[in-house]
């Protein structure tokens, strides 16, 4: 007689990208530092998403720093004058909106006699080499990793104006890709990880004024609002065949922001002064529409606001800052709590500084696009340099506001 063979039981196994978003979420909260909850961020897509709702946006302080007292940053209110020193080339600095703190992140050795300029999405920065032939890498602070960029002294004809971003995150996709925007706007080039020098991007018209990459394809646009497809398998930028926008002024600058899955367009209005003082007076906010092919304004974007700046916009949903009543805030979201929704937190991000300015001219506040109302910081906030000025190189003031997000 035939013994049965017990039933032999089969190990189940789980993948770390199947977790429940909620358990790693209650994980992900438990660590304290910015770079552990980054790194675990670059473990697969799915803890990329969990770790984008627990790290906040930050402010990349370009190539300024200011000796301040911890907590009286930026959006505070001040009477004192502040100490501007040119130290960019040791580190980094981050403001972080939600605690209102300063992160002075430093730079890697061999970096000394670099710069870091701007940010590139996914919590990179673009780092350039101050003499030929101007070595150009993608830097990540939190993991310190490195990406060598093509060499392109032809990029940094103006190098304040370089920006850049990247298709993906690179320590997910190693087959990222990169888009520049240089020569003030009127040139588009891009690269792969490993080619040899950097290639243009023929047919854009116009002045760019943003870049984005969306559902798989770099997009341009420039000063009047015509949208471009950039093609990377010919090198060409193709203008969509959108029924134009209908700007009634002519001082305006244009961004490409992501939300839910649509394509906005928002025209940032600007009083009609010298470029390097001017004002913003107004948004319209437009979404395009595929079938129609036409761009259609709206006056509301749901329970979501939206972090507004050159080649570094993003659209977050309200609960994104879920425990800020319990954190100090700065400016936007210390005074609207209750209105963050369909709110606009823009930040200075035009090139060039007047010298000749008593302040730094920050034009910088949250605009609800509902109620069509600014806020702004205090005039007192705008720090005074004039005694300052003199003693630093003018390409100090080159470098606008970036954020630096995911």
């Amino acid at each position: 007689m035939s013994q049965e063979q017990p039933e032999k039981k089969t190990k189940r196994t789980t993948r770390w990208s199947d977790l429940d978003f909620d358990l790693l979420l209650m994980i992900f909260e438990k660590l304290l530092d910015f770079p552990d909850i980054y790194q675990c961020g670059t473990v697969c897509v799915s803890w990329q998403s969990v770790a984008k709702t627990i790290l906040p946006p930050f402010l990349l302080l370009s190539k300024v720093s200011l000796h301040a007292k911890e907590g009286d940053f930026f959006f505070g209110d001040f009477d004192s004058e502040y100490i501007i020193s040119f130290d960019y080339e040791k580190s980094c600095t981050l403001f972080n909106i939600r605690t209102h703190k300063i992160h002075k992140i430093p730079l890697p050795e061999d970096y000394k006699g670099n710069i870091w300029y701007s940010s590139s999405g996914f919590w990179w920065l673009i780092t350039i080499g101050v003499k030929p032939p101007h070595a150009i890498s993608l830097f990540n602070p939190f993991t310190r990793d490195r990406i060598t960029l093509p060499q392109a002294s032809d990029l940094l004809k103006v190098r304040e104006e370089l920006r850049v971003i990247t298709s993906t995150n690179p320590l997910i996709d190693p087959k990222f890709s990169v888009l520049a925007t240089h020569s003030c706007g009127f040139k588009i080039a891009f690269c792969r990880p490993g080619d040899s020098s950097w290639t243009s991007i023929k047919g854009f018209q116009g002045i760019c004024n943003d870049t984005i990459f969306h559902k798989g394809e770099f997009y341009a646009v420039n000063h009047r609002g015509d949208l471009f497809r950039i093609n990377r398998g010919n090198f060409t930028a193709e203008k969509l065949a959108l029924r134009p926008i209908e700007f009634s002024w002519h001082w305006y600058c244009n961004y490409l922001v992501e939300l839910d899955g649509d394509l906005l367009l928002v025209a940032r209005w600007l009083e009609d002064t010298p470029i390097t003082c001017s004002k913003t007076t107004s948004f319209t906010v437009y979404k395009l529409n595929w079938v129609e092919k036409e761009w259609i304004q709206i006056k509301n974007f749901g329970d979501n606001f939206i972090l507004l700046g050159k080649n570094s916009s993003i659209s977050l949903p309200r609960n994104h800052f879920r425990d800020l009543k319990t954190n100090r805030t700065p400016l936007a979201l210390n005074h609207f709590i209750d209105v963050e929704a369909n709110c606009i937190y823009f930040i200075d991000d035009a090139d060039g500084f007047n010298m000749t300015t008593k302040y730094l001219n920050k034009d910088t506040g949250l605009y609800n696009i509902v109620t069509r109302q600014f806020k702004r910081p205090s005039p007192n906030c705008y720090t005074k340099v004039t005694k300052q000025l003199e003693k630093l190189p003018s390409s100090i003031w080159g470098s606008p506001l970036n954020w630096f997000i995911p």
